[in-house]
This record gives structure tokens, C-alpha cells and sequence, in this order.
């Protein structure tokens, strides 16, 4: 064969490859849902979004392999997207802080607050509806995708979201987030019997497929935990609390999993905590947050407080920060959440779980 032969049979093939593709991709139904997620980006106001994911994110493969680093977890996004994500994470801001207690209301449901105080970037409220696990609402960073500005959001980068939540509420009513607990070292456990999990990829875990406080340690106890770092020294811990109002704190001292539960730490039904060890002397490590915590315990050790969201949403904006990117109120009872973007306490947003992609402005507190 000579070598204009062999030139037209690489065309010839390249084009019928290509008239293949066309087809599959018209008639693959997991790439028609990835479209419809990538097209279902909607700005509720500024730079603060609602996506509704409607196509596989590949949880349980990936919980079946484990993954610890960025890296590690970006290149199995390659394997099962086909796309390269540039993902350059270097926050500007060092000194990072968040809040978050429960409290129940005056019908004693459980409510569940959360401050978010970060660098400030485009956020995205996310709704997750996988074929094997539990409906969720979440809340991610733009920062944590790539995303600094609204100039340079990717849509593509939005099949990556189900991965970096921060705080979140399932159909069950089990809610979660995360916070900085020391900005001096980062936990990496090395039990050579458990995989590897890493710190949003558990929070996905948990919203995924748990329905109780206790049903989320058991989950948490069964890998080794790795801190995404942030800046290579950041170590983090969780809140969570469930629909019976059981909450607990889930932290590593000395790469070794401490939970506390209600009533194990504060002699409190309710829970609280913001960004030090409470496995350690209170506020050894952070004295804002121990200013926080103060604020958070002079008004939640009284298991006697019933407060309604709006109240709740007060107590937040009291523990804000200059840096607080979202304050969230949920109810893990009705399954709604009330929330406040980029400080606008004035003006609340109302979602819920069951109800992707609908939201009310309400009033909010002054």
C-alpha cells in the first residue's frame, strides 16, 4: 500500500469514526443527561447559581477504589468524563472561618445552621438525584472548581460539582458540613485495612447514602480520611446532625477519628462548633473562632431554646464574618432551607430538597 493509500484510508476511517460518534452521542441517553445538567445553570442573582445534576457522577466506583489527593480524584473525573479539567486551587485569602450549630424550633424540629466564611467566589446550590442513593441539596465553591468569576465559568466544570460539597441536607433529613478545624497541619490516615476517602468525596458519601447521625460515623470510621489541603497545612472537621436532632462533630487528633455526640462535649442537646479542636483545649488553636463559639454557647446551652429559622438566620448573621459567603438554615424535618448570599440578611431565599430549581425571595431579618 502506498503512502497516498495508506493518507485516504486514515481519512476514510477518521470520517466514519466521526459519523459514529455523532450517532452515539445523539443516541446515548448518559450523555443527553450530562447536556441537560450543563444546561440547567441558572443565576438567582450576582454571581450565586442553581444547578440541577441529572447524569451518573460515578459515586460507588469511586468508593469502591478510594482516592486521597487532588490529583488522584481529577484524573478518575478524566477517566469518566473524557475531558481534562484545568483546576488551579490558590485561595488569596489565608485566614479562613465558619459556624455551625442545631437548634430545634417551637414544633421541635430540627434546625440546622451553617456560616460559610471563605474567599469569595461563584457559588452554586446543587441538586443531586442519583439512581442508587438519596435526593440532596448542597452548596459548592466556584473556587473549588476553577471558578474565580463569572467570566470564566466552565460549564463543563459543573459535571465535577456533586464532589466538592460544603455543607448539605438529604431527603432523610441528615445534614452535614465542613470546617477548618487548625491551619498548622493536614490529617492523612494510613490504616492499611480501610481505602482511602478524601474530605468533600465523604460529605458526597454521606448525603448519598446515609440517614442518621450514627449511619454517617459508621461511613466515616470505615476509611482512611484525607484533607483536600487547601494550602498543603489545613485540617478539617464535620458537623453533623439528623431528622432525631442526634448531632455530633467528627475531628482527627494525631490522624486518630474522635466523634463527639450531644451531651459528650457541651452537656447540651445542641451542638456547636466553628474552627479549633474540641477534642483539644477550647480555643488553643483559633481565638476567633472561640469568639464565635462564645456567641454560639451563650444562646445554645439552654436545650430549654426553641428558635424559629429567621431566628436561627439571626444567630448566624451575629457569628458572620466579613467573609461569609452563605448562611443556610435548614430544617431536616420539612426539608427546607432558608438562605442568605454574600450577607443579603434582608433578603432570604427559600429552597427545598424535594423541589429542584425552585426557590422563594422572602423578607429577611434586618
Amino acid at each position: 500500500m502506498n503512502f497516498f493509500n495508506i493518507i485516504f484510508s486514515f481519512l476514510i476511517l477518521s470520517f466514519l469514526i466521526t459519523i459514529a460518534s455523532s450517532f452515539y452521542i445523539f443516541d446515548d441517553e448518559e450523555l443527553k443527561e450530562r447536556q441537560i445538567t450543563i444546561e440547567s445553570l441558572t443565576n438567582i442573582r450576582e454571581d450565586f447559581y442553581m444547578v440541577n445534576y441529572k447524569n451518573d457522577y460515578y459515586l460507588e466506583e469511586l468508593l469502591k477504589k478510594g482516592g486521597k489527593g487532588i490529583l488522584e480524584i481529577y484524573n478518575y473525573f478524566y477517566s469518566k468524563f473524557g475531558n481534562y479539567y484545568d483546576i488551579n486551587i490558590k485561595p488569596s485569602q489565608k485566614d479562613f472561618s465558619c459556624s455551625s450549630f442545631n437548634v430545634l424550633n417551637k414544633n421541635d424540629q430540627n434546625l440546622f445552621g451553617r456560616n460559610f466564611d471563605f474567599q469569595h467566589s461563584p457559588s452554586f446550590i446543587v441538586w443531586t438525584q442519583p439512581k442508587n442513593g438519596y435526593k440532596s441539596i448542597s452548596f459548592s465553591l466556584g473556587l473549588f472548581l476553577g471558578i474565580t468569576n463569572i467570566e470564566n465559568i466552565v460549564k463543563d466544570k459543573l459535571l465535577l460539582i456533586p464532589y466538592s460539597p460544603l455543607d448539605g441536607l438529604n431527603e432523610h433529613g441528615l445534614g452535614i458540613s465542613v470546617l477548618v478545624a487548625q491551619q498548622k497541619y493536614s490529617n492523612h490516615q494510613t490504616n492499611p485495612t480501610k481505602l482511602n476517602i478524601s474530605t468533600t468525596i465523604a460529605m458526597r458519601a454521606v448525603l448519598d447514602h446515609c440517614k442518621t447521625t450514627e449511619e454517617a460515623i459508621q461511613l466515616f470510621d470505615k476509611y482512611n480520611m484525607h484533607d483536600i489541603d487547601i494550602s498543603n497545612s489545613t485540617s478539617f472537621h464535620f458537623f453533623i446532625t439528623d431528622n432525631n436532632a442526634k448531632s455530633a462533630v467528627i475531628e482527627y487528633v494525631n490522624n486518630e477519628m474522635k466523634v463527639i455526640r450531644n451531651h459528650e462535649f457541651n452537656f447540651s442537646d445542641y451542638v456547636y462548633v466553628t474552627n479549633f479542636y474540641l477534642n483539644k483545649p477550647i480555643g488553643e488553636d483559633n481565638k476567633s473562632g472561640l469568639n464565635r463559639y462564645k456567641i454560639l454557647e451563650e444562646k445554645l446551652q439552654n436545650d430549654n431554646l426553641r428558635l424559629d429559622p429567621e431566628e436561627a438566620m439571626d444567630l448566624l448573621k451575629n457569628v458572620s464574618q466579613t467573609t461569609t459567603v452563605w448562611s443556610n438554615v435548614y430544617n431536616t424535618k420539612n426539608l427546607d432551607l432558608l438562605t442568605s448570599y454574600n450577607h443579603s440578611y434582608s433578603s432570604l431565599y427559600k429552597f427545598n430538597v424535594l423541589e429542584p430549581m425552585k426557590y422563594k425571595n422572602m423578607t429577611g431579618i434586618d
